[in-house]
């Protein structure tokens, strides 16, 4: 059963243990010229509102969204490959 709850900073650590999908490696590269962990660890310690989607108990999914220092959004998702099944 899938739930969604509040993310908490412990949950960037959960899902990065269980491991993010090659595609989310990829964009943080590009995107914001970092790892996966450290840009994780940032997108959710400067969001606004991070959620963690959690299926059978375990994180799998996270996504959320913050604002750039012009105000603009940024809504952002990583997630382990059992997501898309």
């Amino acid at each position: 059963m899938f739930t969604f709850r509040r993310a908490e900073y412990a949950d960037a650590d959960a899902l990065l243990a269980r491991g993010v999908r090659q595609a989310d490696h990829r964009e943080c590269l590009k995107a914001a010229g970092m790892a996966v962990g450290p840009a994780l660890r940032a997108s959710v310690a400067n969001s606004d509102l991070a959620v963690a989607a959690c299926l059978e108990g375990k994180v799998i999914a996270m996504f959320g969204v913050g604002t750039d220092a012009a105000g603009q959004g940024l809504v952002w998702m990583m997630a382990h490959d059992e997501a898309e099944a």
